[in-house]
């Protein structure tokens, strides 16, 4: 598992949008500044596109989205 998709996929990261464009499949594709997790100092800008709701709770939505460079499926929360 790359390091992209642990910081796409943990629960805990927050996320600033940073930018909205299109992939190479004129897809549209989300740009987010991702951190690991509370408190984390790191943080790295990813792109992610093809987004849909898989599940969602008292504490956030769940999204199902691909990385935009490494097509890989990650789970996002929000």
């Amino acid at each position: 598992m790359s390091s992209i998709t642990s910081a796409t996929a943990s629960s805990t990261q927050r996320k600033q949008p940073v930018d909205n464009r299109l992939d190479a499949n004129n897809l549209k594709a989300v740009t987010v500044v991702a951190t690991r997790g509370r408190g984390a100092e790191i943080s790295e800008e990813i792109s992610y596109t093809d987004t849909k709701v898989i599940g969602n709770g008292s504490f956030g939505v769940v999204y199902q989205a691909k990385i935009v460079h490494t097509n890989e499926q990650v789970a996002i929360k929000k």
